[in-house]
């Protein structure tokens, strides 16, 4: 099938795909994604490409604009520079599709069915595709294009990376969460509940400003009614193509403040300072403590000093996960009560392998088996490393193995049946697993898990990603405590790169360059990039591009 068709004539085709009743009011609709026609945009060499008819509005300078460098830009302008990217490559058969311009991060078309805006996802794996997200494009590169008023040195100054974060008070142990039990507002909970409704996307548009998106209701953080005033309400809508929803993020000491765009002599606040408040806008004071906010990486990989002994149980079932103890060394979730725990181990590209008490690995099988565990090698192999993608806080994950060409699937019992796979395309009710440990069935998971709002280190972000031969790498730590740190630059097999010691790293934000260090990197490729503090370690992914 030809990647790109006209939405409008497909939309017009495909109406027994879509609710009868698909008017533009704010309520769910069903959507039934239509394959790759459907499609406006790719993911591969882990960006974002277009390939789209840019019908609907995305070939004017309008609502559906995308933001670089302050200034709104044309979609079709964006997609021909980033044909000139130096990792550009065209679709292949196996790359994932999307149904907007940038692999599901937005903006979504015009049409006024919106088909965009409650599913922008993935379009080939039907309605489990909608809210999956891939990358976004190189808007680091994109910035530094002259047609983009850019003068071609990449702009390095954006205060933070792109991804899920928990946005948090620093005095309280509460964050602000959205849902849609509270007609769409944002308010503050305590931080142990209710899982994916105190995620936010905050997807970078330019000069650090954000769409901040939930990743529970898929709505868009904003000022309700575009209100400039004082106390004036936020929640969220399910668009983000106003002013008023997008914020400007500025440092405001070791945290963050957020002005809303439409309005920056304002700034996002916590009502009275109360537990539980209403979130709302008011006058922007640096020293107003409701006004600042630690924004913490869900992406972040807490690494404990000690190992982790797990169980593994399959939610909806109540079943152990555990493995046959002779050849083939099947897995299955068959509420064994031998081979059923694993030591979790957390390797250096920020993955996480499970060992069982035999010593060998349970292995994805590539997705094109049954999952196994029968691996004995003194390091994880490629099928053997997963990822953890928290679904409710503070223990449920589902569990994702990546291919060689991006794509994740994911583990799963299908409903008791022996033994698992790793071929779902998502997660679903099958694919919702309970982690604990062992000794005491708490949930200190040594995994890409919810960040100790009370660790040392609060956020880090290195910058640029991807690093050319021109760019000096730096890095940004927001640090609770001042404390002596190490940074290493590490192959994805683990092996040491380059290292730099700091007798101190003070308390708040500090900016680091690591220009003798990156001088060691060789060749093309991507690396780990490690930071302990005390007995904390975070890792994070960055491309090198050695020319």
């Amino acid at each position: 099938m030809i990647l790109n068709l006209k939405k409008s004539i497909l939309l017009m085709i495909g109406l027994f795909y879509i609710t009868y009743s698909f008017t533009q009011t704010d309520t769910e609709y069903d959507i039934n994604p239509g394959g790759k026609s459907w499609g406006d945009s790719y993911q591969a060499n882990g960006l974002c490409w277009c390939d789209s008819t840019y019908d609907h509005g995305l070939n004017d300078v309008n609502v559906t604009s995308f933001m670089i460098n302050g200034i709104k830009r044309n979609i079709k302008d964006i997609c021909d520079e980033l044909k000139k990217h130096p990792l550009v490559r065209d679709y292949q058969d196996g790359d994932s599709v999307y149904n907007d311009i940038q692999c599901g991060n937005g903006p979504a078309n015009s049409d006024s069915k919106n088909d965009e805006t409650y599913c922008p996802g993935i379009v080939t794996d039907g309605n489990s595709g909608c809210t999956i997200t891939g990358p976004t494009w190189d808007l680091t590169w994109l910035a530094s294009r002259p047609i983009f008023g850019g003068n071609g040195d990449l702009i390095t100054n954006q205060i933070l990376d792109n991804g899920n974060y928990y946005i948090e008070t620093p005095y309280l142990n509460e964050r602000l969460h959205s849902d849609y039990g509270m007609s769409y507002n944002a308010k503050m909970e305590v931080d142990n509940t209710d899982g994916n409704s105190q995620i936010w996307n905050f997807i970078h548009l330019g000069d650090n400003i954000y769409s901040i998106r939930n990743e529970t209701n898929y709505r868009y953080l904003e000022v309700n009614n575009a209100s400039c005033s004082d106390a004036g309400n936020v929640g969220t809508w399910f668009r983000n193509e106003n002013e008023h929803q997008k914020w400007k993020i500025v440092a405001n000491g070791s945290n963050y403040s957020l002005l809303p765009l439409h309005c920056q002599t304002k700034a996002l606040d916590r009502s009275q300072g109360v537990s539980g408040a209403e979130a709302v806008i008011y006058d922007y004071a640096t020293s107003n403590d409701n006004q600042k906010w630690n924004l913490v990486s869900v992406e972040d990989v807490i690494v404990p000093p000690s190992e982790n002994i797990v169980t593994i149980m399959a939610e909806t079932i109540s079943n152990y996960v555990s493995f046959d103890s002779e050849y083939p060394n099947y897995v299955s979730a068959d509420n064994s009560s031998t081979n059923n725990t694993f030591e979790m181990e957390t390797n250096a590209d920020g993955t996480v392998s499970f060992k069982s008490s035999t010593g060998k690995y349970i292995s994805s099988e590539n997705s094109s088996s049954y999952v196994t565990c029968n691996r004995a090698t003194a390091t994880p192999g490629t099928w053997e490393r997963f990822e953890l993608e928290l679904l409710t806080a503070p223990n449920v994950y589902a569990i994702k193995w990546k291919n060689n060409q991006g794509i994740y699937t994911y583990l799963s019992h299908e409903f008791n049946r022996s033994p698992m796979n790793c071929n779902r395309p998502g997660p679903g009710t099958w694919e919702r697993f309970v982690i604990e440990t062992v000794t005491t069935h708490s949930s200190v998971i040594a995994s890409k898990n919810v960040a100790d709002s009370k660790a040392n280190v609060i956020s880090t972000t290195f910058f640029p990603n991807p690093v050319t031969n021109n760019d000096v790498l730096g890095v940004q730590v927001v640090l609770n405590e001042s404390t002596a740190a190490t940074i290493q630059i590490l192959d994805l097999s683990g092996r040491l790169v380059a290292e730099k010691k700091y007798p101190v790293l003070e308390s708040g934000i500090n900016f680091v360059t690591l220009s003798e260090i990156q001088k060691k990197v060789a060749t093309t490729g991507v690396y780990v990039l490690k930071i302990t503090s005390n007995e904390q370690i975070v890792v994070k992914k960055v491309q090198f591009n050695i020319f």
